[in-house]
């Protein structure tokens, strides 16, 4: 899991935010009419929820500097899954791919998790 957010209501209330503009109610018009077109309901629509049913090993990459999905909401996500888990946090990193910046550690930590996933071994 790559930068992460914990409700679909927060999301969306920090772009309106990265564009200078006020969250309420800009957010909760565009999660209730988004939900409606597209069938769904958005205010229901939280991934801290669905983490609890996680059954297979997880890895979460997130970026420190993320204003879109962030930092504390993708932790409370982590916190919610029972486990086996694993957080990578990368420093000055926002809302992109740690692969692109981070090639290096990226290739280090996926092969960790993936050599861990294998070997049946998750230390916390």
């Amino acid at each position: 899991m790559e930068a992460v957010f914990d409700k679909m209501l927060n999301t969306v209330g920090h772009r309106f935010g990265a564009m200078g503009l006020p969250a309420f109610p800009g957010a909760q018009l565009l999660v209730f009419w988004g939900g409606i077109q597209a069938g769904f309901n958005g205010f229901a629509h939280n991934p801290v929820d669905y983490a609890a049913g996680v059954r297979c090993p997880i890895l979460f990459l997130h970026g420190d500097d993320d204003p879109r999905a962030r930092l504390e909401e993708a932790r409370r996500v982590f916190a919610a899954v029972p486990g086996p888990k694993r957080f990578k946090e990368f420093p000055t990193l926002g809302h992109e791919p740690a692969v692109v910046r981070f090639p290096s550690q990226w290739k280090e930590t996926v092969g960790g998790f993936l050599k861990a996933a294998e070997n049946g071994g998750f230390q916390q």
